[in-house]
């Protein structure tokens, strides 16, 4: 639900007491909760402004931050896959905004993307797993028809952009380092 309001405010509204955020509304980017009972209690939830898309292969990850949405203005650059520092400070640099305003978005290939989105989201970046089959149907719908690992980058980031615009879009959140640890047993023990 859209409406247009004059100022957003960020007091904190105590959730629990007040738990009727159902009114959301975007303006300039933010998306935000009103509570119903209390509209100057006002609970912004996210605020995100740069998409970056990334290709993950086994060797290599090709980086590309769009610009600008309406124009289609981007950026690129292809790093090795394993030094994950280098691509955070890469999009960090070109940027140049914090990590909790930037949507990577990275589709899952097998165990390749894993040490990558476990950086980021521990650096504080949005990481948003896209679902092979709907970024591919995404990429059709756009009559993207190239297939190259700059094209497939591309078509991550508009497809992140296009997905944060939903109310109900989430970003990806790891799982405890204790559960990694037992996964990559589990892995060990079934490569036996």
């Amino acid at each position: 639900v859209s409406e247009v309001v004059p100022r957003l405010s960020h007091r904190d509204c105590d959730v629990e007491r007040t738990p009727y955020f159902i009114s959301s509304f975007k303006l300039n980017g933010i998306l935000a909760l009103r509570n119903t009972k209390d509209a100057a209690c006002t609970r912004v939830v996210k605020e995100m402004r740069e998409f970056i898309g990334i290709d993950v292969s086994k060797n290599k990850l090709d980086i590309l931050w769009l610009r600008d949405v309406k124009s289609n203005k981007v950026k690129s650059k292809s790093l090795p896959n394993k030094d994950f520092k280098h691509v955070s400070d890469w999009i960090l640099k070109q940027t140049n905004a914090q990590p909790e305003d930037v949507v990577v978005t990275v589709e899952p290939t097998g165990v390749y993307h894993e040490g990558l989105i476990y950086f980021l989201a521990d650096a504080g970046f949005n990481v948003f797993l896209a679902n092979p089959a709907k970024a591919k149907r995404y990429a059709e719908s756009l009559n993207i028809l190239q297939k190259t690992d700059t094209s497939d980058a591309r078509v991550l980031a508009r497809y992140g952009h296009a997905m944060s615009q939903y109310d109900d879009f989430q970003v990806w959140t790891p799982e405890s380092k204790q559960a990694r640890e037992l996964r990559a047993m589990l892995r060990r023990l079934d490569a036996l």
